[in-house]
């Protein structure tokens, strides 16, 4: 037997205990192996231990031993073979939902959110994760009540699900998120602006954005922070601006045109961004000018 499998074999027993001191001893040496080595990371999930860290996510009252479980499926998840293994498991989404909104801890909700993102590191994995009941809920309720570490969590988590043409439409009409993510946009809590506008932009870019933002300032916050974000937040406004021109055709170019210092803050970003920034400042400008 492998010199790992023979290491970590006792250990994951200890998951199936009814014991509640074994299953918190066996959870808590399973996270530290898990969290360097790739070949205890291969062992761990070969000795079967994901079915039982899912069941432990799901049904401990312990907050420790939720937490570790959750923890050492975000250090197995590092290991791409083991994604699949974690995905593949049945009902996996319902244990991340009832993670990330009743979990014990804040420490659990973010790990779940940041094992979530780990996941659709695989770009086959978005649709199955965006696309899954509660899913999208579930990480607003911690966009809404996380700390900031939770809420940025969050953000990675939609900006992978966005990431996927087929969770746009899903994304735009989840109640309260377009709402949330202006929120956070006006408020310019630190670290959050580019990531929300990140989100936005990948969001807005379906046909459905143009009913969704109407009657609401998103629009226009986001025209405020092309004119006087960081580089990157810049960059992000008019990448999430283009999307929308191209996406909602008429209506969104008109919308974006009657933002008075649209031209202006544009040629600016074309003078003085990256060449990211550049590319979008100019495509944007193409379309809003020949229109």
């Amino acid at each position: 037997m492998d010199v790992k499998l023979r290491l970590v074999l006792p250990l994951v027993s200890k998951l199936a205990s009814t014991s509640t001191d074994l299953q918190r001893e066996g959870v808590r040496e399973l996270r530290l192996l898990a969290k360097f080595d790739p070949e205890n990371r291969t062992a761990i999930a070969k000795a079967g231990a994901i079915p039982l860290l899912l069941k432990l996510v799901s049904s401990t009252p312990d907050p420790k031993i939720q937490e570790n479980a959750v923890t050492t499926l975000l250090n197995l998840s590092i290991s791409d073979p083991n994604k699949a293994l974690i995905i593949n498991e049945p009902a996996v989404m319902d244990v991340f939902v009832h993670s990330l909104t009743a979990g014990h801890t804040m420490e659990t909700k973010e790990n779940s959110a940041a094992l979530v993102t780990s996941l659709m590191a695989v770009e086959e994995h978005r649709p199955l994760v965006g696309q899954s009941d509660g899913v999208l809920e579930a990480l607003l309720d911690l966009l809404l009540n996380g700390s900031a570490r939770g809420k940025k969590d969050a953000l990675k988590a939609l900006f992978y699900i966005a990431t996927c043409a087929e969770n746009r439409s899903l994304l735009i009409r989840t109640t309260g998120l377009i709402d949330m993510l202006t929120s956070l946009l006006m408020q310019r809590l630190s670290g959050l602006v580019e990531d929300s506008l990140a989100v936005l932009s990948q969001a807005l870019a379906c046909p459905e954005s143009v009913e969704m933002v109407s009657g609401i300032p998103t629009i226009s916050v986001i025209m405020d922070l092309l004119d006087t974000g960081t580089s990157r937040a810049r960059e992000n406004a008019a990448s999430a601006l283009l999307n929308f021109c191209m996406c909602g055709g008429p209506r969104a170019i008109e919308q974006v045109m009657d933002m008075k210092s649209c031209v202006s803050s544009l040629y600016s970003l074309l003078e003085t961004g990256s060449s990211r920034g550049k590319g979008k400042a100019s495509a944007l400008l193409q379309i809003l000018l020949v229109s």
